[in-house]
């Protein structure tokens, strides 16, 4: 299941600035912030640029660590 979870703040404020997770089942991927007022598309866009951001970074520490592990690697001959 892919969902995206208003975490709040559950306010009076009914078109104001929320958190956000996405989630793949009980997994947390990304959190982001939206302003209800903004509308379910911009909701749905928000939750793909996160998600596009988040997987962009784990890519990059995996190189970095990939990098780190040649480097330490190549220091021992």
């Amino acid at each position: 299941m892919i969902a995206i979870i208003n975490k709040g703040p559950h306010t009076n404020d009914l078109g104001g600035e929320r958190n956000y997770e996405v989630r793949i089942n009980d997994a947390v991927i990304c959190t982001f912030k939206h302003r209800r007022a903004d509308g379910l598309a911009a909701c749905l866009r928000s939750a793909a640029e996160a998600v596009e951001e988040k997987t962009s970074m784990d890519v990059e520490k995996l190189f970095m660590l990939v990098n780190e592990r040649k480097a330490g690697a190549d220091a021992d001959f």
